[in-house]
């Protein structure tokens, strides 16, 4: 019989993102032997025939042994911040989250919601869910996507938003960008490129966003996470944070050898001579002197 999936590495980007872009998130896990998206489609239909999550078109699609959903755990405050930042980019049809098809979470701390929809378009409709949900929100993803990094890697850009450092907002280049933000990945390309052993994708500096700083994009990506398949043509949120992360909280490197002694100064000039003036005893046989 079937196990209950495997984790494809599409999956994992969100998964892994999502704990890097909220504060204090944990993973709570990708597969479960269980009905629902934790499970692979082949799972649900040899234990669970008639679960929802092998109905729809779009879950009938894409590999049949891969589970498609994660959970990660976070403060009820942050529950319901990002409860609700998912539920309204579903809302708007954001094309960065055509991939969700539901959010299981909280938007008050006392009671689960579940917000699901049937495709990518369709509006989305509330129902209810288990209370493990109060403190973790699980994302179900529509099969057709859990091997598709281009459909699944806006969900992060979009928890996450911009990348921030130093107090500031850096902006995320793209293929064809020409200005000073593009010479700033450059640089932090060429810094993580050259620590972790890519050869062959060093940049020249010139704030010009074209193949050979996608190359170099791709590169990066493809050693730094083990996945393939990505063009390199943008700086995606997830991609920032892991290399400014890269970047800025690296090893402190071995202390430096002392410096060498400097010279000795010049010798004072000698002072005046001292005037003494007293009387001199004899004791004993020695002479003793006493300050006046």
């Amino acid at each position: 019989m079937p196990s209950a999936g495997k984790i494809y590495a599409p999956v994992q980007s969100p998964y892994k993102g999502l704990i890097e872009a909220i504060p204090g998130a944990v993973g709570s896990g990708i597969v479960a032997a269980k009905r629902g998206y934790h499970s692979s489609r082949a799972y649900n239909q040899a234990y669970y025939p008639g679960d929802y999550s092998i109905r729809l078109s779009l879950d009938k699609q894409g590999p049949s042994d891969g589970a498609a959903a994660v959970d990660v755990t976070m403060s009820t405050a942050n529950m319901k911040k990002y409860t609700k930042l998912i539920m309204d980019a579903m809302d708007r049809k954001d094309p960065r989250v055509q991939s969700v098809k539901e959010v299981i979470g909280t938007l008050d701390g006392r009671n689960v919601i579940r917000y699901t929809r049937d495709s990518r378009t369709a509006k989305p409709v509330r129902a209810t869910s288990d209370s493990s949900h109060l403190w973790h929100i699980h994302l179900s993803l529509f099969r057709a996507d859990i091997n598709n990094w281009n459909k699944l890697k806006g969900i992060v850009e979009v928890v996450g938003g911009r990348a921030t450092t130093l107090g500031g907002i850096l902006m995320l280049p793209k293929k064809g960008d020409k200005n000073t933000t593009v010479g700033f990945w450059q640089r932090v390309l060429n810094a993580q490129n050259a620590k972790l052993g890519v050869k062959g994708h060093e940049l020249k500096v010139d704030n010009d966003y074209g193949p050979a700083t996608a190359a170099a994009v791709d590169a990066w990506y493809t050693k730094y996470s083990g996945d393939t398949g990505f063009d390199g043509r943008e700086i995606t949120s997830w991609i920032a944070l892991h290399l400014l992360r890269a970047e800025f909280t690296g090893k402190q490197g071995p202390a430096g050898k002392d410096g060498k002694d400097g010279k000795d100064g010049k010798d004072g000039k000698d002072g005046k001579d001292g005037k003494f003036t007293g009387s001199f005893v004899i004791t004993g046989g020695a002479l003793e002197g006493e300050a006046r």
